[in-house]
C-alpha cells in the first residue's frame, strides 16, 4: 500500500529538520520534558499535601497519591499552608527557569534553520548556469526565495510546537495514570477516538494547501511583473485593463481562501461538537461505573482539561505543519533542479584571474536557447578578439550580438564549436576565472538602491576615493556627481531610477573602469548617451587602446570608427570582418 504523499513529505521534512538541529533538538526536548514533569509533579503532590495540612480527608483518593501521602507522613507529618505555598513557589520558579532556557534555545534553532534554508537557496541560484537562470520566470523565483522559504521556516516552528505539545500530552497521561489508572484508560479510549476522527481531515488539508500555494504563486508573479512593467503600462494608458486582469487573478486566489476556510470551519465545528459529546460521555461513565471520589475526580478533570488543550493545540499545529509541506516539497524540488544546472560545485575557491596574452577565439560556434539547431541565436560563428586590441561588434537588432558577448563572457556554453582563451577551451573552472579577470558593462546597467559610492565599490571593495573619482572622470560622470548635493553618497534609487539613462550608463561604466582589468566588454554601454558625452567617453576609451583588450557592441558608426577590428553580424552569423589600417 503506497504511503500517502502528506505522510511521506512529513517524514522527509522531519528528517531534514533533525539533521540540521542535531543534538539541539534533543536538548530542547529534555528541557520540555523537565518542564512538563515539574508541572505534573505539582499536580501529583497537591492532594497528599492538602491532606497532611488538614484540608482533605485521607481516604478520598488512592493509588500513587495515597503512596505519596504515606511517604510524606513519615518524613514530615506536619505540613503548613506556608510550606505548601513555598513548595509550589520553588516548583514554579524551576518551571520558569526551564522555560527561559528553552525559549532562548528554540529561537536560536529556528533562526539558524531559517538562515540555512534561505542562504542555501540563494547560493544555489548564484552557482547555477546562466542559460537556465535566464529562462526562468523572475516572479516564480522571487516567490520561491521569499514565500516558500518563509513557509519552510514556519514548518520548522510547527514541528517544534508539535513535539512540545506531544510531550505535554504524554506527561499529562502519565500523571493521570498515577492518579487513577481506570480513569486514564477510559480517557485514553475517548481521546484516541477524537484524534482518529480529526486525522481523517489531513489528506484534504494537504491537497487544499498545495492548491492554495499554486494560486498564490501565480498572484505573486502577477504582482512582481506588474510592478516591473508600471512604466510600460502607464506609457500605453492601459492602467484599467491591467487592474482588471490583476483583479481576476486576485479574485481566483480569494475564492480558494474562502474554500479553505470552509474546510477549517467545518473541521472546527465537528471538533467542538465531538469533544463536547465525548467529555459528557466520559463524565457519565466515570461517575456511574468507576465510583471515583469527588476530590480525585476534580483534580483528574483539571489534568484532563490541560491534556485536552494540548491535544487541540497539537492538532491545530499539525494542521498548519501540513499546510506548509507543499512549500517544502517545492523548495527541495528547486534545490535539486538548481543542483542539476550548477555551473560549479559548492565550496569552490575564489577564482584566480587569468590573463589574455594572445586572443579570445570563436571557432564554428553555434548556440540556441532552446537547444535545437533550428532557430539558433548564432550559427557557425568564427572570429578572434586579439589581446590589447579594440574589437567592435555591430549589426541590426536580433543579429546575435548579445549572445556572442555572453559566450565571450563564459556565461553560455556553445552547442557546437569552441571558444578558446589563448588556445585553451573556455570551459569548466576557466569560465569563472576568465570572468573574474575582466570588466563588463551590460546593455541594461543595473544599479543598487544605494549610494553612488556603494555601487562603485560593489566589485572593487578596496578602491580608494581618489580611484573612484578617476574612474568617474574617465566615464565622464565626475561633473554631474560633484554637482549632486551629497556627491558620492547620493542614493540612486531602485535600479538607479533617480538618475537619467545616460547617468546610469556612466556610473556603470565608471564601476567597470574602477576594476582596472586588462579586458573590458561593453554591450551597448553608451547607447543612452548624447553625442557629445559619447565622444568624450570614446576619447577616454581610445586612450586605453593598446593597454587593454576591448570588445564593444554598438550601432553608432562613431562608436566603432576607431576600433582595430569591426565584425558585422547578420541573422546570427558573421557577415563581414573589417580591419582598420
Amino acid at each position: 500500500m503506497p504511503v500517502p504523499q502528506h505522510i511521506s513529505q512529513l517524514a522527509a521534512f522531519s528528517g531534514f529538520y533533525l539533521r540540521h538541529a542535531g543534538r539541539r533538538f534533543y536538548v530542547l526536548t529534555l528541557l520540555e520534558l523537565a518542564n512538563n514533569s515539574l508541572q505534573g509533579l505539582g499536580l501529583v503532590f497537591i492532594l497528599p499535601l492538602l491532606t497532611l495540612a488538614g484540608y482533605l480527608e485521607g481516604g478520598s483518593f488512592g493509588g500513587v497519591a495515597a503512596w505519596i501521602l504515606r511517604g510524606l507522613s513519615r518524613v514530615c507529618p506536619h505540613v503548613t499552608l506556608w510550606g505548601i505555598l513555598a513548595f509550589f513557589v520553588i516548583l514554579n520558579a524551576a518551571v520558569a527557569l526551564s522555560t527561559y532556557f528553552q525559549t532562548l534555545g528554540t529561537t536560536a534553532l529556528q533562526q539558524s534553520f531559517l538562515q540555512r534554508v534561505r542562504s542555501d537557496l540563494y547560493a544555489r541560484i548564484l552557482r547555477t548556469e546562466w542559460k537556465f537562470l535566464s529562462s526562468q520566470r523572475q516572479g516564480a523565483m522571487a516567490y520561491n526565495a521569499t514565500t516558500d522559504i518563509q513557509q519552510v521556516y514556519l514548518a520548522g516552528v510547527q514541528l517544534l510546537n508539535v513535539a512540545r505539545e506531544g510531550l505535554s500530552v504524554a506527561v499529562g497521561v502519565a500523571v493521570c495514570a498515577l492518579l487513577s489508572p481506570r480513569l486514564t484508560i477510559l480517557a485514553s479510549v475517548t481521546g484516541l477516538l477524537f484524534v482518529g476522527v480529526q486525522l481523517a481531515f489531513t489528506r484534504r488539508t494537504y491537497r487544499n494547501a498545495a492548491e492554495n500555494r499554486e494560486a498564490y504563486r501565480i498572484l505573486f508573479g502577477a504582482i512582481v511583473e506588474g510592478l516591473a512593467s508600471l512604466k510600460l503600462i502607464k506609457g500605453h494608458a492601459v492602467e484599467e485593463r491591467a487592474a482588471a486582469a490583476f483583479d481576476r487573478t486576485s479574485g481566483e486566489y480569494s475564492a480558494r481562501i474562502v474554500e479553505r476556510q470552509k474546510l477549517v470551519s467545518l473541521q472546527n465545528l465537528f471538533q467542538t461538537l465531538l469533544l463536547t459529546f465525548l467529555i459528557a460521555a466520559y463524565t457519565f461513565f466515570a461517575f456511574r461505573y468507576l465510583d471515583v471520589g469527588g476530590a480525585l475526580f476534580a483534580l483528574f478533570v483539571v489534568v484532563l482539561l490541560r491534556i485536552t488543550t494540548s491535544v487541540k493545540l497539537l492538532l491545530s499545529q499539525g494542521d498548519i505543519l501540513l499546510k506548509t509541506l507543499p512549500s517544502f516539497y517545492a523548495y527541495r524540488a528547486q534545490l535539486a533542479e538548481l543542483e542539476a544546472q550548477a555551473e560549479y560545485t559548492c565550496g569552490a575557491a575564489a577564482p584566480q584571474k587569468v590573463p589574455l596574452r594572445e586572443a579570445l577565439a570563436f571557432s564554428g560556434v553555434s548556440f540556441s536557447y532552446s537547444g535545437r539547431a533550428e532557430g539558433a541565436a548564432v550559427h557557425d560563428v568564427s572570429f578572434s578578439v586579439r589581446a590589447h586590441k579594440t574589437t567592435a561588434l555591430t549589426g541590426t537588432s536580433g543579429a546575435g550580438k548579445t549572445t556572442v558577448v555572453d559566450l565571450a563572457l563564459g556565461l553560455l556554453v556553445p552547442d557546437s564549436g569552441t571558444v578558446t582563451l589563448d588556445g585553451v577551451p573556455l570551459e569548466g573552472d576557466l569560465r569563472r576565472r576568465w570572468r573574474a579577470s575582466l570588466a563588463y558593462v551590460p546593455q541594461d546597467p543595473f544599479l543598487y538602491h544605494d549610494s553612488i559610492r556603494r555601487n562603485l565599490l560593489e566589485f572593487a571593495p578596496g578602491a580608494t576615493e581618489e580611484a573612484m573619482w578617476e574612474a568617474l572622470a574617465a566615464a565622464q560622470a565626475e561633473g554631474f556627481v560633484r554637482r549632486l548635493p551629497q556627491g558620492l553618497d547620493t542614493v540612486v534609487g531602485d535600479r538607479g531610477n533617480n538618475l537619467s539613462g545616460g547617468e546610469r550608463q556612466r556610473i556603470a561604466l565608471a564601476r567597470a573602469l574602477l576594476l582596472k582589468t586588462e579586458v573590458l566588454i561593453l554591450d551597448e554601454a553608451t547607447s543612452a548617451l548624447d553625442a557629445e558625452t559619447e565622444r568624450a567617453i570614446q576619447s577616454a576609451l581610445e586612450s586605453l587602446q593598446g593597454k587593454m583588450t576591448i570588445l564593444v557592441i554598438a550601432h553608432r558608426p562613431s562608436t566603432i570608427e576607431k576600433a582595430d577590428v569591426t565584425i558585422r553580424m547578420e541573422e546570427g552569423q558573421v557577415a563581414e570582418v573589417t580591419e582598420r589600417r
